[in-house]
């Protein structure tokens, strides 16, 4: 049964603390006291102190207190006793006194006092020949007092280091001019594409007046709001005459290179970015009142340049930055004091000797170009479009290619697309002697990335695919915009983006109009749009006729969120499967009820509708067999995937057929081919859509992990440190033990999702079985691949809490259709507390009874739903609804069997009413829903306020029972629903976390610099228990040379099998040719898949193999961009290896077993042969060719068997 506790669990803390820590100045408590030392986890128990010397300073007293109760030797050596001291005053008349001998601790509840206890009880506090005592006092806090206790501690030297930094980074240094440009490619010359004056004694520029009062700009270093770590380095401009100031602020982190040197009389920084910096303005004289809240939130607005003259090169001339300054001793010393605190790149002496005002990017050469690509078909446009936008190649360079890229079209469209792909994978490494015409004929052909596709696009066919294109609007740096407290973004989103949603996008010459998003898209700040073209059956096609051809939309056409979320289904990600017959699909109803009930989050009871099958449908099993077969027809490697890992037919899909969206699963009783759906799966009409679409199959047992806000959730319901401690170590000697055993590297890999797109974890499994084991502890690249992996996992943990939890699992959720459920029961061979994901309000967590093994011949023997989670449909409320205000389309919950996390306190869930919808009084347009993409970008809150209710809950004493945690429970529910219902969520008025946890430290970030205070929460616990260390592996002592060694396992048994084999000889050639494809695609995806932004940015080859990222993020938008680029770079990986091995094995109507393993040892053999130059590329496909010819033996095994080799 469910089991709800009224009574709230208090946070329980523990664990280490500094030996000394200091904590800012406490505010004076009502009681009078008038001294103060605490600690920032908040007390409800107070002890009274006597008997303290009354002629000694407070100093020395609380040097005796944190002595004995800081200490770490002795008992309870790990729990630091957290305290705040408050001593009597002295008697006025007595003037030798300090204080009055007597006074009061206070401590974190009343466990902490058992501590205390102990303590003193085996080490007493003496200070001369007075003992101190202690004894219980009742009483409550004062309001003063309960303030200061939320206040974090931070250890004096993390103090005296930030106090350092503040007086360092205090500094300002005088620029004489800012100077926006392209670097030649010999770094010798400099042409100046934009330059900023700001030097009083220079002549005005041509065309322009003297002005008296000319703007300054000063260099400073932002540190942000307090708590924060210095963000950036900024350029103030302003004069006395002008109504507004202007910054240039550059993300500390996106600084790859500082250069300076001497030029005549003055003197230079030089500056390479990663991403161009961004530009603000704000009014100069503006009237203050007093209030920092109100005067300085938001009182810069961002630009997308700083002038009209800079608005023509800023897309271009933006990356290089050079800075004149005064060559004064004093401004140089500053400046490189200030870099060296913030950790920015060495200053090195620079080689640069020309600096010209040449007009690379003049608006004549700028429309040269365009009217160059105007001649060509839009894929080569593109390509060309890609070489400019970058900043690849120069204006002028670009029209040097114009009669080649022409000769190259003559071949074909196809051709000159490929071979100008390549080309851009060539540039960054142009050889200088080589040029640039050189380089273009030395490209080579490649292919582009594949994504799945969705209904829309499928619907129009190959031929018109580059019609449609996804836009991705994203700050500098490629994050999303983010919330800014000082920045309004507002007008800048409005203006770039809203102008390009309602006006249209040219790219290359051809016009795109906004069409739509996913659901998912819309969370990344992406959209599709189409450029309107002539289909041969459907004639002109355009946006609207687009839209309108998808359904009928007049339910939900007046509020622009829905309509344009009901509008994201048919371009949600999706594989299509098989088409159904009207009389196939069959309407069923919903299980409704009606309940009146106390809620957590509401003052009294309520009455509402719930439906218990919303979102979910039921199956015929002949159906979902055939779904099945359909996609495995799609995508052929999940046949064989299915051999090697525990798998199953799918017993549930989640789909979409045309208006209808949810998860169905198989109901046995259904026979043939039948579909049934639910009213609450019903979201718009379009009954001539009749393919069912798959968006997620759940064949196979997926593991459930921890994460930061249900381990602090967990723990503020009862659930000891413990037991996330033994978690984390428990996950720590696996990724160590799997360096020296390959089964436990490939089960680790599977866990994590690493080298899954080049099949690494199958190949590891293998080579035992193969005689190959000494690969995994002794060729270097597969150590680097195992030590790349461990890296990974290090990071996943520490940063994110990622923790595996053995033996409880991540599944689907679905109804009980056979009513075999009571109240509060569940079925999936599982006992624990589900939750859905994301968990953050504390009832969100519920204990309910699985039944078990069901009894024979009842429904779950029959069809047992395997990867599911069955809920009952009986009671007063759906389990799910309590559970993050969960439903049956597709949400997944978590099933936890491991018993030290269950809760000992369990809350009433949230009431999740619907926030309602922002409707309009008549049918909304497209130009409605543009408007809510861009007010979507500008006010989602959705990261910030779960960050801030983190953030809040450890500083407070109750955890996320805290009543403001809870407010930003509520507040998060609504940010959830938002993209659906149109109603932004404001924070406006909550409080917010003004002290920063070292667990929210940024990967680039030292949590010990002053700006981080540490945590005794479980989370702070489990961050400073694990160190990253370095990716790169340790020196092998007895490296292998792979060919030798595969040579030796491998080569006799494959000419054993090949001894008489009669196909046509192999031609090596064409191996090459797949070898250099292959190098070449993986170039593009090291290229397009880094953090940095500069054309040099690369990843590693390992990187993609194992499909990683290892550069540091210096900030959670950053964090959030890597796993995207993670997602994308597994996708395409995927893709890669797929069509590869594909080609390496060829077409098996054309080559029985024993050509395709004639065909995988060729490549092979190549990849050894390329090994010899060193060349791009050989390591990885050497895994390809070699995990071919392992499939290649496997099947021929499993044919020998068979009897029908």
């Amino acid at each position: 049964m469910v089991s709800w506790r009224s009574q709230r669990a208090r946070g329980r803390v523990s664990v280490e603390s500094p030996s000394q820590t200091v904590s800012p100045p406490a505010p004076q408590g009502e009681s009078g006291c008038n001294e103060v030392v605490g600690e920032s986890l908040s007390g409800k128990y107070q002890l009274a102190v006597s008997n303290v010397p009354r002629r000694v300073d407070f100093t020395t007293i609380r040097r005796a207190f944190e002595k004995v109760l800081r200490s770490r030797e002795g008992p309870n050596r790990h729990r630091p006793i957290h305290f705040t001291l408050q001593l009597e005053p002295r008697n006025p008349k007595r003037a030798e006194d300090k204080n009055s001998g007597t006074g009061v601790i206070y401590l974190n509840g009343k466990r902490f006092a058992k501590f205390l206890a102990a303590r003193v009880n085996e080490q007493p506090i003496r200070i001369g020949n007075h003992e101190i005592l202690f004894q219980k006092q009742e009483g409550s806090l004062s309001r003063a007092l309960q303030t200061w206790y939320g206040r974090p501690t931070i250890s004096r030297d993390a103090l005296r280091r930030k106090k350092e930094n503040q007086k360092a980074l205090g500094h300002e240094v005088r620029v004489l001019s800012v100077q926006f440009g392209v670097e030649g490619r010999d770094e010798e010359s400099f042409s100046i594409e934009w330059e900023g004056d700001y030097d009083p004694n220079a002549p005005p520029k041509r065309g322009r007046q003297q002005n008296d009062d000319k703007p300054q700009a000063y260099l400073k270093f932002n540190q942000g709001r307090e708590g924060e770590n210095p963000r950036s380095l900024q350029i103030e401009i302003s004069s006395h005459s002008q109504a507004d100031m202007y910054r240039i602020t550059i993300p500390m982190d996106q600084i790859s290179s500082l250069e300076n040197a001497r030029d005549v009389g003055t003197y230079f920084i030089l500056m390479r970015l990663e991403s161009p910096p961004s530009f603000e303005k704000k009014a100069q004289f503006s009237s203050l009142t007093g209030d920092p809240t109100k005067d300085f939130k938001h009182s810069w607005e961002r630009l997308s340049s700083l002038e009209p003259a800079h608005e023509r090169v800023v897309a271009f001339a933006s990356r290089v930055l050079r800075l004149v300054i005064l060559p004064h001793h004093t401004d140089i010393k500053n400046f490189i004091e200030m870099s060296y605190f913030v950790k920015l790149p060495m200053l090195k002496k620079s080689s640069l000797r020309n600096t010209a005002h040449s007009e690379q990017f003049s608006r004549k050469r700028l429309d040269d170009v365009k009217n160059m690509m105007a001649k060509f078909p839009w894929p080569i446009a593109f390509q060309c479009d890609v070489l400019l936008r970058n900043c690849l190649l120069l204006p002028r360079e670009i029209l040097t290619l114009k009669r080649e890229i022409g000769k190259l079209v003559t071949i074909g469209t196809r051709f000159a697309e490929e071979v100008l792909k390549r080309f851009i994978e060539l540039v960054p490494e142009l050889d200088q002697n080589e040029g640039i015409v050189g380089c273009l004929r030395r490209a080579e052909e490649d292919w582009p990335e594949d994504e799945q596709s969705n209904r829309v696009i499928r619907l129009f066919g190959p031929a018109f695919e580059d019609c449609f294109i996804r836009v991705a609007f994203a700050d500098e740096g490629g994050t999303l915009y983010r919330h800014d407290w000082e920045v309004d973004n507002s007008k800048f989103i409005a203006k770039r983006v809203g102008t390009i949603l309602n006006e249209g996008l040219e790219i290359a010459g051809r016009r795109f109009e906004f069409l739509a998003y996913s659901g998912s898209g819309l969370r990344q700040h992406s959209v599709w749009f189409v450029s309107p073209f002539r289909h041969p059956d459907l004639g002109d096609v355009n946006a609207q006729k687009i839209r309108e051809s998808l359904g009928d939309f007049s339910r939900v056409i007046k509020c622009p969120a829905r309509y344009a979320a009901r509008i994201a289904q048919a371009f949600s990600a999706t594989d299509p499967s098989v088409e159904v017959k009207p009389d196939e699909i069959e309407m069923i109803n919903d299980v409704e009820t009606e309940t009146q009930l106390q809620y957590g989050d509401s003052e009294g009871p309520k009455t509402r509708k719930y439906v218990w099958t919303d979102g979910h449908g039921t199956i015929s099993s002949d159906l979902a067999d055939e779904i099945w077969e359909r996609l495995c027809e799609i995508r052929p490697e999940r046949v064989k995937l299915s051999a090697k890992i525990e798998e199953v037919r799918p017993r549930a899909y989640q789909i979409r057929l045309g208006g209808y969206k949810g998860v169905v699963s198989v109901d046995y009783r259904l026979k043939g081919r039948l579909i049934q759906v639910r009213p609450s799966m019903d979201k718009f009409d379009a009954p001539n859509s009749l393919v069912i679409e798959i968006s997620d199959a759940f064949n196979r047992p997926r593991l459930m992990y921890l994460n930061r806000p249900l381990i602090m959730l967990l723990e503020t319901l009862g659930v000891k440190h413990s037991a996330f401690i033994r978690l984390q170590d428990k996950a720590m000697e696996t990724a160590k033990a799997a360096l020296n055993d390959p089964d436990v590297s490939a089960d680790l890999m599977k866990m994590y999702d690493l080298g899954e797109a080049f099949e690494l974890p199958n190949l590891l499994r293998r080579l035992s079985r193969y005689r190959l084991q000494d690969l995994h502890i002794r060729d270097p690249f597969v150590r680097k691949l195992l030590s790349f992996s461990l890296y990974h996992i290090k990071r996943e943990i520490k940063y994110h809490a990622r923790i595996p939890v053995p033996g409880s699992w991540t599944v689907v959720g679905v109804a009980d259709v056979h009513d075999q459920l009571e109240d509060g029961e569940i079925f999936g061979g599982l006992a624990g507390p589900p939750l859905n994901s994301p968990t953050i309000h504390p009832g969100d967590v519920q204990l309910v009874k699985a039944i078990g093994k069901p009894k024979p011949g009842s429904a779950y023997d029959i069809e047992n739903l395997a990867n599911t989670v069955v809920f009952s449909v009986k009671g007063k409320r759906p389990l799910p609804s309590c559970l993050g205000g969960g439903d049956l389309d597709g949400d997944v919950y978590y099933l936890i069997t491991n018993t030290e996390l269950h809760p000992t306190n369990c809350e009433k869930p949230a009431s999740y009413e619907d926030a309602g919808r922002r409707t309009l009084d008549r049918d909304s347009t497209v130009k409605d829903i543009a408007d809510f993409v861009i007010e979507y970008m500008t006010h989602d809150t959705l990261g910030l306020i779960g960050v801030n209710h983190l953030r809040l809950a450890d500083q407070r004493p109750e955890g996320v029972l805290d009543k403001d945690c809870l407010r930003y429970a509520r507040l998060h529910s609504d940010a959830v629903d938002y993209p659906k219902t149109g109603k932004p969520v404001t924070i406006e008025g909550m409080p917010k976390p003004s002290y920063i946890p070292d667990w929210y430290c940024p990967e680039s970030s030292d949590p010990k610099n002053g700006d981080y205070y540490e945590s005794y929460r479980a989370l702070g616990v489990l961050f400073r228990g694990l160190q990253l260390g370095d990716p790169e592996p340790h020196p092998i002592e007895q490296p292998v040379a792979q060919e030798d060694f595969i040579r030796t396992a491998l080569q006799d048994k494959v000419l054993l099998i090949l001894k008489n084999h009669g196909d046509e000889p192999v031609d090596r050639s064409s191996f090459e040719f797949l070898f250099a494809r292959f190098s070449h695609e993986l170039k593009y995806q090291c290229a397009a898949h880094t953090l940095g932004q500069s054309a040099n940015s690369r990843l590693d080859e390992e990187e993609v193999v194992i499909g990683t990222i290892l550069r540091k993020t210096a900030a959670a938008n950053q964090s959030r961009k890597r796993k995207v680029l993670m997602e994308r770079l597994a996708k395409q990986s995927q893709e890669l290896v797929r069509t590869t091995k594909r080609d390496i094995l060829g077409d098996r109507s054309v080559h029985n077993l024993r050509g395709q393993l004639a065909r995988a040892w060729n490549c092979l053999e190549v990849a050894w042969e390329m090994a010899k130059d060193d060349e791009f590329g050989h390591k990885s496909f050497a895994l390809v060719a070699l995990t071919s010819v392992l499939d290649v033996f496997d099947e021929i095994k499993a044919a020998k068997q068979e009897g029908s080799l």
